[in-house]
């Protein structure tokens, strides 16, 4: 498996607690995997529907805010989620409700798997 150093466990930890202060919420407490198959399509579907000058703006910024802090995670020591938040990166302008719960369904499976 991989193992996290305890630096990153720590801020994965940190990351959790900023963005979802409430805990696991109960539609991702038994995800295995970081995404769901209908993540490519979701996104696939944002890029064409989605009009960038209608995007709610708190939903832009929390969007951003937490795929640019799993981005990090990524290029730092959590490989294993690169394809979703990959995917997720390129609908950063462009996020949807269901987006934004695909981006916490991501931070969830990280918190899960920080040991």
């Amino acid at each position: 498996g991989i193992v996290v150093p305890q630096k990153k466990k720590s801020h994965i930890e940190r990351l959790f607690s900023d963005f979802l202060p409430d805990g696991i919420p109960k539609c991702f407490q038994s995800v295995k995997t970081p995404c769901d198959e209908k993540l490519e399509a979701t996104v696939a579907a944002a890029v064409i529907e989605v009009d960038m000058e209608t995007v709610d703006p708190k939903l832009k910024e929390r969007f951003q805010s937490i795929v640019g802090a799993l981005n990090y995670c990524v290029s730092n020591t959590r490989p294993d989620v690169a394809y979703a938040v990959g995917q997720l990166c390129r609908v950063l302008a462009r996020p949807t409700p269901e987006l934004l719960a695909c981006a916490e369904r991501v931070l969830c499976y990280l918190y899960r798997t920080r040991q």
